[in-house]
């Protein structure tokens, strides 16, 4: 995992990687929710490819709160984006992306208990890892979400698509 920093230092990410032991028992029930049940697919992982984020770029994710959702890329390069970690106090994060729902979407593109969904643009290539939102702004007022940028993750990290 990435410590987060406070006290207005900049982190780049807010992110933690664990491989699951198959020797260990788990309840589905606390991967998928929905009682165990995973999500249906809607598209495939493309690891190999590269897409230029921009504005505008359309994306998707699959979340454990608000399941599988639509947006666009609202904004890059974002510093100072300042989040609320609860009682260790506020968080400062530099380079980070920010997602919108898509236009007329009705709903947000994120929610509470989304946060460690790969964000994808629409042909499955990795943009972000979701990890914060608003419950307001951007398109119609549903929300504005961050994330890292995949290619932070996988630096800060020490890992790489497989």
């Amino acid at each position: 995992y990435v410590p987060i920093q406070f006290g207005g230092v900049a982190n780049a990410v807010d992110a933690a990687f664990a491989e699951l032991d198959d020797r260990i028992q788990h309840d589905a029930r606390n991967i998928y929710g929905n009682g165990g049940t995973p999500p249906p697919i809607v598209g495939t992982l493309n690891i190999g490819g590269n897409v230029p984020v921009l504005p505008g770029l359309q994306v998707m994710k699959t979340g454990r709160t608000s399941g599988h959702t639509l947006g666009r890329v609202l904004a890059i390069n974002v510093n100072n984006y300042v989040v609320n970690m609860g009682a260790k106090g506020l968080a400062r994060f530099d380079g980070q992306i920010l997602f919108e729902a898509d236009p007329g979407a009705g709903l947000p593109f994120s929610r509470p208990g989304d946060s460690g969904s790969l964000i994808c643009d629409r042909t499955g290539i990795p943009v972000a890892l979701l990890f914060a939102g608003s419950s307001s702004g951007g398109q119609g007022n549903l929300g504005i979400t961050g994330g890292n940028p995949v290619s932070s993750v996988l630096a800060q990290l020490g890992v790489a698509f497989a």
